[in-house]
């Protein structure tokens, strides 16, 4: 047999389905502020591990040229100890 939707049940029923798309509504708002809320924390946590490693790649930057500087100076000594060598051994051999 078959029911006859009345003004009473079509009210009820779209009542029915108020109540739980409001419930479905606050569910996605709620679980919104939460992902918001995550990701805010995690963009933060992700600025400052930037951060690090932006001041770490300066610090490797600084002791690279160092570095360089080193090895200018240490193969200068090189040659200009080379260079006396040489030239001692032109004095004395003449």
């Amino acid at each position: 047999m078959r029911q006859s939707w009345t003004d009473d049940r079509l009210d009820d029923l779209s009542r029915r389905m108020d109540e739980r798309f409001d419930h479905v509504e606050s569910e996605m708002q709620r679980s919104e502020s939460r992902i918001r809320t995550e990701m805010s924390e995690n963009y933060v946590r992700l600025r400052e591990e930037i951060a690090k490693v932006h001041n770490d790649t300066r610090q490797m930057n600084a002791e690279m040229h160092a570095f360089q500087r080193t090895i200018i100076q240490v193969g200068g000594g090189m040659v200009a100890t080379l260079a006396v060598t040489l030239a001692g051994l032109l004095v004395t051999s003449v």
